[in-house]
C-alpha cells in the first residue's frame, strides 16, 4: 500500500510539471511590448500659389482611457495651460523645417519623423509650429520673412517693390499649445504604425481685412 502512495504522489508530481511551467510563464506574457510610429505630412489641393508652414515637433498623447476620443478633429489650443500637464506626452519628431504644403498633393508626403513608443492606445496628436523659419528659399527663390505665410496667385518678386509677397499666417497658439488633433490611434508591439498628418490648406486659410489667418482643418491618415 505504502509503495502504491508513493507512485500516486509520483504521478501526481510529474502532471504538475507543464502547469507550473506555463503558470511560471505568464510573467513574460504581459510585459508591455514597444512599436514605431512613423508620421508624414501632406495636403489637400488648394488656390494660393503656396502655403508654407514651419513645423517645429509633433507630440502624442497616450492616455488611460480609451473613450475619451477617437472623433476626428482638429483645432487650435487657445488656452497654453492645456499642455501644461505633460504627463502622458511625448515627443515623437522634432523636423524644424518650412514645408510648402502645395508641394504636398497628388500622393506626395514629407517625412516628419518616427520614434518607438510603448505598446497601447494614443487619444492626441499635437502638431507644434516654429516660430522662426529655416534657412531654405521659396518658390520665389527668397528667403523666409515669416515662419508661417501664403503666396498669392500672380505674386512675382518685382511686386515686393509696391505689394508684399509674403503674407504671414497668424496661427493663434501654434507656437507654444500647438495644433490639436484628436483622433487615436494603436501602436502595436514589434509593428510600425504609419500616419500622415493631412493639412487642407484651402480650407484651413482665410482673408479678413487683409490679414491672413490660419484655422486648421487637418485630418490624421492611418496607413
Amino acid at each position: 500500500m505504502k509503495h502504491t502512495k508513493t507512485l500516486l504522489s509520483g504521478l501526481f508530481a510529474l502532471l504538475m510539471i507543464p502547469f507550473l511551467i506555463a503558470c511560471g510563464g505568464s510573467s513574460t506574457d504581459t510585459q508591455v511590448g514597444v512599436g514605431t510610429v512613423a508620421f508624414n505630412l501632406t495636403d489637400a489641393p488648394g488656390d494660393y500659389a503656396a502655403v508654407y508652414v514651419t513645423v517645429k515637433e509633433v507630440r502624442v498623447h497616450m492616455s488611460e482611457n480609451e473613450a475619451e476620443d477617437d472623433n476626428e478633429s482638429s483645432s487650435v489650443a487657445e488656452d497654453q495651460n492645456e499642455t501644461e500637464d505633460e504627463a502622458g506626452w511625448k515627443i515623437v519628431a522634432e523636423p524644424n523645417k518650412t514645408y510648402n504644403l502645395l508641394e504636398l498633393q497628388d500622393g506626395v508626403k514629407a517625412f516628419l519623423g518616427e520614434e518607438n513608443l510603448t505598446a497601447g492606445h494614443y487619444t492626441q496628436v499635437r502638431l507644434i509650429l516654429a516660430d522662426q523659419a529655416d534657412e531654405s528659399n521659396n518658390t520665389l527663390d527668397q528667403g523666409h520673412e515669416y515662419p508661417n505665410y501664403v503666396l498669392l496667385e500672380g505674386d512675382t518678386p518685382d511686386a515686393v517693390d509696391t505689394d508684399p509677397t509674403q503674407y504671414e499666417l497668424v496661427v493663434p497658439s501654434a507656437y507654444q499649445s500647438g495644433i490639436k488633433l484628436i483622433k487615436g490611434f494603436d501602436v502595436i508591439a514589434d509593428t510600425k504604425t504609419e500616419l500622415t498628418i493631412d493639412f487642407d490648406a484651402a480650407k484651413s486659410v482665410f482673408e479678413n481685412q487683409g490679414a491672413y489667418k490660419m484655422k486648421p482643418t487637418i485630418k490624421i491618415i492611418q496607413e
